[in-house]
């Protein structure tokens, strides 16, 4: 007996305890728990389009509508490698990124530890602050609170370098 918590949807592939098709709005309402609780979307930016209107007709507070930011479209930014000076604890450490991988995937990949969680945006725990350079934030994904978007913070789960940058993250 599925739940909400372990239930997969698969779009090929036929297998006993599993969805099997079209993700729809009634499917969603199937397994729609009486409390609030998170919904994530993952896969093509298609998909998020077309669930973000479907879930619109449903009583879901926003908050608890959460896409995955591999699904932002960057084909319009150039690839290239940027320098990103990191600046945690005090110390300052220059590390090689590419415009096609979020900062904190670059992070990731120079063995530097931040918080994170829901590595799209929306949780606000990697919440981190840009002291200067360009940035792309997918307006689909930004999730900033005012504040932050006016004092220079970002989330650097969802955030992706187009020049050198210089930003300080926490511990």
């Amino acid at each position: 007996n599925l739940n909400a918590i372990d239930c997969a949807f698969l779009s090929d592939e036929e297998k006993e305890g599993y969805e099997h098709g079209f993700i729809s709005l009634e499917l969603i309402k199937k397994y729609q728990p009486e409390t609030p609780s998170s919904i994530f979307i993952c896969g093509p930016e298609q998909m998020h389009t077309y669930l973000d209107n479907e879930l619109s007709k449903l009583d879901i507070e926003k908050k608890y509508i959460r896409h995955e930011v591999i699904g932002s479209n960057l084909t319009n930014l150039d690839k290239k490698l940027v320098q990103i000076t990191v600046i945690q604890n005090g110390e300052s450490k220059v590390i090689a990124a590419s415009t096609n991988n979020t900062i904190l995937l670059s992070l990731e990949k120079n063995g530097i530890k931040t918080l994170s969680r829901c590595r799209s945006g929306e949780c606000g725990f990697c919440h981190s602050r840009l002291i200067s350079g360009d940035v792309h934030i997918s307006l689909k994904q930004d999730r900033r609170r005012k504040a932050d978007e006016i004092y220079g913070y970002l989330h650097p789960c969802c955030t992706y370098p187009l020049t050198n940058i210089v930003i300080e993250i926490p511990n």
